[in-house]
């Protein structure tokens, strides 16, 4: 990507390694940074251009992303020689924009973005404004590197009350069980380790160890399964959702689908906070 005063050019951006992508926790939300490496050209002295003005905007394929804004002093100019300065781009995202972000990603679990960049130059002709696009791949293990760094990985739409440390054992293996699935659901190709992780987790509390003794396609009192008993059916829904994660534990070639882990590992969380609650 070129940056141009006029029919001049100000700067080169290798597209490869000279934008990176952060992501930071912010209040109610997060920040996206983006920091651009400028390489500008040497000119003669008295004729230096300066960059007085950046925005951006982002987008993943065709869907826009945000607009960005200066984050930091963006204000330089050229010199006698040539010099690499970064400028930095930022917008504040919630955690739904965050979430269609890492949906975004393709088969290799790499975030591709397209950027749009615009400006405004000061030379000797005066002010003239600009703008380019380029395309810019974040690697997966970037991407998951700053979607830690920024705590976003850790929660999950349910969230789970982490025990103290006079807390049992089994509850603590339990949520450390559930955390490896969250960071697993994170990669594109996790699917099956997140499901075996969640396994995991209900035999460490003992949930669904076996058919729950009074059910079978009906109650064994003769009982259709529509005269179920509340905690009946709470418990058949245990038996069945360690079910689901028996093939990834025992390496059956599940072949579990990123959105049926995401299902899996919410599922998982919602049983253990009700047993946690259960308990109290």
């Amino acid at each position: 990507m070129q940056w141009r005063y006029a029919s001049e050019a100000f700067g080169e951006i290798d597209s490869r390694t000279g934008i990176v992508l952060k992501v930071v926790k912010a209040l109610g939300g997060f920040r996206i940074r983006v920091e651009i490496e400028v390489r500008t050209g040497p000119r003669q002295a008295g004729e230096t251009l300066e960059l007085v003005h950046l925005w951006g905007r982002l987008q993943a394929g065709s869907l826009p992303v945000c607009l960005l804004v200066p984050d930091g002093n963006n204000r330089f100019g050229t010199t006698t020689t040539t010099r690499a300065v970064t400028a930095s781009l930022g917008a504040d995202v919630d955690h739904r924009r965050m979430e269609a972000m890492d949906g975004a990603r393709n088969t290799n679990g790499d975030l591709v973005l397209v950027i749009d960049i615009g400006g405004a130059i000061a030379g000797s002709k005066g002010v003239e404004t600009f703008n380019a696009q380029d395309t810019f791949t974040v690697p997966q293990a970037q991407w998951l590197a700053a979607l830690s760094e920024s705590g976003y990985g850790s929660t999950l739409l349910i969230e789970l009350l982490v025990p103290r440390g006079e807390a049992d054992p089994q509850r603590s293996r339990a949520i450390e069980a559930m955390g490896k699935a969250v960071r697993e659901l994170r990669r594109v190709n996790g699917g099956d380790d997140a499901a075996a992780a969640c396994r995991i987790a209900f035999e460490e509390l003992g949930i669904g160890a076996s058919v729950p003794p009074t059910l079978e396609l009906r109650a064994r009192d003769g009982r259709p399964y529509k005269d179920f008993r509340t905690d009946e059916r709470f418990d058949l829904l245990l038996f069945a959702a360690k079910l689901v994660t028996h093939p990834a534990h025992h390496t059956i070639a599940p072949g579990y689908s990123r959105a049926q882990a995401k299902a899996i590992t919410e599922i998982a969380a919602s049983v253990i906070a009700l047993r946690a609650k259960s308990r109290e």
